[in-house]
Order: C-alpha cells, then structure tokens, then sequence
C-alpha cells in the first residue's frame, strides 16, 4: 500500500472500513505487511511521495508519526499478519528462499516476532530471528523471484516442490516483484501478483483462486484462466 502514489492514507482507512464490513457479511479481509510497510512505520521514508514529504514540512511531523503506536491506522497495522496460509495458499511478501527456509521458523512465530518488534522499542540485534526475518533473505526483502542483476542464486524446481510438499501447501502468492502481469511459474507453484500500475489504472490486475482455478482479472471486469 505504501510508497506507490498519494492516496496511502485513503487506502489504508478504506481497508479499514473494508475490514469491518467483510466479517458482518460472513468473509475476511487480509492485509499483509510488505517492506514499504515496515519502512513507513520505522521511519525509513527514502521513497516518500511528493504529497507526504509536503505534509511532514509544512506540518513539521514525521511520516512515520502518522502510523506510529498511538495511533488508529498504526496499531491496526501493527496486528497484522506477514505471511498468512488460507487453504493450502501461503502468502507472503517477497516469498521464501532456501536461505530464509532451513530456519524453520513456524508462520506464527513469524507474524508474532514482527509485531512484538513494531510494538516494543526492540532493537534488533545481529543473527536473531527479528534480523533473520527483516534480511535480505526473508519474506519482506528477497529478491530471489525477480532474481534482479542477477545476485541470487536460482531457484530450483527441486526446492519449490520440497518446499511446498513439507509445508502441506499447494501454492505460494508473492508481491515484492513488478510485473507487466500476474504471472506464473515453478510448474504454477509461485504466483507473482504485484502488477505495475500506469496513470489511468487499466493496466490494474487482481488474482482470483476459486477451489484450485486461478484466474488474471482486469480493471473491466473480465478474466482468464490461468494454469
């Protein structure tokens, strides 16, 4: 949500609002936490909009201030999930690579470590769990899936199946990487969902998955079947 245009706030309190509307009507809403997300509640704003950094000047507040503990949109985003499964689906930011992997950390402890940093004023210390989650081998920063300049090591077939198979998942969902559109790979295992998005937001594309049916589906309304 963050650092991706000058509607954050809007977007943010419409997810809210969204949220509470979903569970009346008997479903959920589920808002993950990515880098840009840990970034604009750390104070680390290197991607700040033009509108915010106006803001923070004309008003002398810091970003970061606007999501901070004591507020309504901070301590809502400081109780959500980093990765989440739902029927046999992981999702997560940035995806698991074979280096985050062997540290076998559960989904909960995940979720529970990075809350218990955001809501504390816990400094990270060098090789602990925190560390090991926020790295660049972890589900906020990997760059594995996109593989950019080359600085990762390949990810394998082999891995991916292993992975998956060890986890009782099907498949694994991913943002982190833009796209010109959703794309698929590793045999359909790995969705990478996080589509680029030009001014007048046709080029806008969300995921569907109905049972084991995976659909692209475009800003009009119409879909296709994805294998």
């Amino acid at each position: 949500v963050f650092d991706r245009g000058d509607s954050v706030t809007e977007v943010l309190w419409f997810l809210h609002e969204l949220e509470a509307e979903a569970v009346l009507a008997g479903g959920q809403v589920h808002l993950l936490l990515g880098n840009h997300e840990i970034m604009a509640m750390t104070g680390d704003d290197r991607y700040l909009n033009d509108k915010y950094d106006h803001f923070t000047q004309y008003t002398q507040i810091s970003y970061y201030q606007l999501f901070d503990r004591e507020t309504e949109l901070g301590r809502w985003l400081r109780s959500r999930n980093s990765v989440l499964t739902v029927n046999g689906y992981l999702f997560t930011h940035a995806g698991i690579s074979p280096q985050f992997a062997i540290h076998a950390f559960s989904w909960q402890e995940i979720n529970d470590r990075i809350r218990g940093y955001l809501n504390s004023d816990y400094r990270i210390s060098k090789n602990s769990p925190e560390d090991v989650i926020l790295g660049p081998f972890g589900p906020f920063w990997y760059r594995g899936y996109g593989n950019y300049d080359k600085k990762y090591i390949e990810l394998t077939q082999d891995f991916i199946d292993l992975f998956l198979e060890s986890n009782g998942l099907k498949r694994m969902i991913i943002g982190h990487n833009v796209q010109p559109e959703i794309m698929t790979a590793y045999e359909g295992k790995v969705i990478s969902a996080d589509v680029e998005l030009e001014g007048s937001g046709h080029s806008a594309q969300g995921l569907r998955i109905a049972g084991d049916t995976i659909y692209r589906c475009f800003f009009d309304g119409t879909r296709e079947r994805l294998e």
